[in-house]
């Protein structure tokens, strides 16, 4: 099967976003509103869960389970899909772009220092890392593999992004604040550092 050019969805050519999570009162899955540096909504990321796995969710922890996540605009056409399969120790993600294309793998990695993702392109190389900077996991740090700053994942806001909105909006919900370098706009390492507050969260603070 040929394989579909990727083009960056009108969503993902932003430098900033803001991720909160929506809350619910019954929760199978999570679902997280993607704002814009002036609180406004620009998109929603969705957990699709099966029935089966609503059901073992009443009985068994849910942190081993399967998970996929869609990245939507307000519109409803999806930029990019998050998945996991079955985990019991490391997790491995997988990202795909809107034409379904696998564009990268993040793998956790626990070292002494921090909890990290190294993010490998599909080929299996190594083009990235996510790590926390943070004794709280609070905020994470993408860089490149010669060290370059590629982005920051981020629950303090800064860079003009305003606070006031996201917290009136969203009180009491898990947010992070996504920054990417300009210079990365057309680069999957866009679509996959949007990916990775929602792995974060996942793996980290869930």
């Amino acid at each position: 099967m040929e394989k579909t050019e990727s083009r960056i969805p009108d969503l993902l050519k932003r430098d900033v976003y803001v991720i909160a999570e929506k809350a619910k009162f019954v929760k199978f899955g999570n679902t997280y509103n993607i704002l814009d540096e002036n609180g406004n909504n620009i998109g929603v990321i969705d957990q699709k869960v099966p029935g089966w796995q609503k059901l073992l969710s009443l009985a068994l922890s849910k942190e081993s389970f399967p998970y996929t996540y869609t990245i939507a605009d307000n519109s409803g056409n999806v930029a990019a899909t998050i998945k996991r399969g079955w985990t019991f120790f490391m997790s491995k993600i997988e990202i795909y772009d809107a034409n379904n294309n696998k564009i990268g793998v993040m793998k956790e990695k626990m070292k002494l220092m921090h909890n990290s993702f190294e993010i490998e392109n599909p080929e299996g190389k190594v083009i990235a890392s996510i790590k926390s900077t943070s004794a709280g996991l609070t905020d994470f740090s993408i860089t490149g593999v010669s060290d370059e700053k590629i982005g920051t994942i981020e629950r303090q806001w800064k860079n003009g992004v305003k606070e006031i909105a996201a917290q009136a909006l969203f009180p009491g919900t898990d947010k992070y604040c996504v920054t990417i370098d300009p210079k990365y706009t057309n680069d999957p390492l866009k679509t996959i550092a949007i990916a990775g507050s929602i792995v974060v969260d996942m793996s980290f603070r869930n």
